[in-house]
């Protein structure tokens, strides 16, 4: 990704997704794939956003400036253990959001200072994508 769509790509998601919360978890096809669904609770449009995860991710403590390259670098955790972790961030607003530098790994900062890490360096498929749903109302 060269740094101009990296920009561009970092302004989008910031625009959408800061100031969001994570507001629920949806499986997924397989162990391997998560749906995270986040809130705008003020009127901020999308208010529904989707983060659709096919690859290994994390969560980092506050203060953490060394986040791994690829899925080799990343431990195993059990289907449990990353609900656990999702569970922490429950509620927790956006507060950053950013693309790494080689590859296109996704890091999104709370309020708390804790950093969900999103691997994006896959050799197969496109490792995230994000997806939002408006709600139409007719009266």
């Amino acid at each position: 990704m060269n740094s101009e769509h990296k920009e561009f790509t970092e302004k989008l998601l910031s625009h959408i997704f800061i100031g969001s919360q994570l507001d629920g978890v949806k499986f997924g096809l397989g162990p391997a794939a998560l749906l995270l669904r986040f809130e705008h609770y003020d009127h901020h449009s999308p208010d529904q956003l989707w983060l659709n995860i096919e690859s290994k991710w994390g969560v980092f403590p506050k203060d953490t400036h060394d986040f791994p390259n690829s899925e080799d670098e990343m431990s195993e955790l059990s289907e449990e253990d990353e609900y656990k972790l999702i569970f922490e961030l429950r509620r927790e607003k956006i507060a950053k959001i950013k693309l790494g530098k080689i590859s296109p790994h996704l890091h999104i900062e709370f309020e708390s200072g804790k950093t969900l890490f999103v691997n994006g360096h896959h050799k197969k498929i496109r490792v995230l994508a994000s997806r939002r749903w408006h709600r139409i109302y007719r009266q």
